[in-house]
């Protein structure tokens, strides 16, 4: 079972940084490795004894789970930003138009 862990935790970041032509957002894939690391963290202390061990697989899910609201707030921002651009420049236009009816005053 460690070696999975080692292999989950160490494998996943490396592949998301050293892909070259990544199909998903890395924030995304990241947010996605999570979600699988909590979904295992929450399996793996019914397989242990030790209280000790079982409260470090208790915090490493609560990490995760806090990093996947970080995630989705960034790719939220990260999705929405394309929306946001041109009521940006209509606005734009708009504040050019009325300084220059102003002005004409």
């Amino acid at each position: 079972m460690p070696g999975l862990l080692v292999a989950a935790v160490a494998g996943i970041p490396w592949h998301v940084i050293a892909a070259k032509d990544p199909v998903m957002p890395s924030w995304l894939t990241i947010a996605v490795f999570c979600l699988l690391s909590s979904i295992l963290m929450v399996l793996l202390p019914l397989a242990l004894e030790q209280t000790r061990d079982q409260v470090m697989y208790a915090a490493i899910f609560v990490w995760c789970i806090l990093l996947i609201g970080v995630l989705e707030v960034l790719g939220w921002v990260v999705l929405s930003k394309h929306l946001i651009g041109p009521e940006a420049k209509r606005l734009e236009l708009r504040i050019a138009e009325l300084a220059e009816t102003i002005g004409s005053k």
